[in-house]
């Protein structure tokens, strides 16, 4: 597995990483496109690529457990509307989307095509 992986005593790594799938299979999402951003200092628009991996929730000691047993991303409040429950978001781009993705690919179904494309496409740099 992966360096980043902190393995809790009681729980095997490999039911870790199953959990997380299925945890990010039913909740979270997967942004792997490119996109057409306006950069203002050079004044010029620029197709770039976007990719992500987040999962929202309400339940900060899930996502402060995921957190802490992957070992990166970043775990932040989202802004919500006065009177509703605070939600908090994990999330990881780029790079670290990669190692989270070979990390998920072999546990995860619903996701499991965007997975795919990320992990293709920074194979392909290799």
């Amino acid at each position: 597995m992966e360096k980043h992986l902190q393995t809790s005593g009681s729980i095997s790594e490999k039911t870790q990483i199953a959990y997380i799938a299925g945890l990010f299979d039913g909740e979270g999402s997967v942004d792997y496109a490119k996109r057409w951003e306006y950069k203002p200092l050079r004044k010029k628009k620029y197709l770039v690529r976007r990719i992500s991996c987040e999962i929202g929730m309400t339940d900060y000691s899930v996502l402060h457990w995921l957190h802490e047993t992957l070992g990166y991303g970043s775990l932040r409040s989202r802004k919500v509307p006065e009177g509703k429950k605070p939600q908090w978001r994990w999330r990881c781009s780029f790079r670290e989307s990669y190692t989270f993705a070979k990390q998920m690919l072999p546990h995860a179904i619903v996701k499991n095509e965007k997975l795919k494309q990320i992990v293709d496409h920074y194979n392909e740099g290799t």
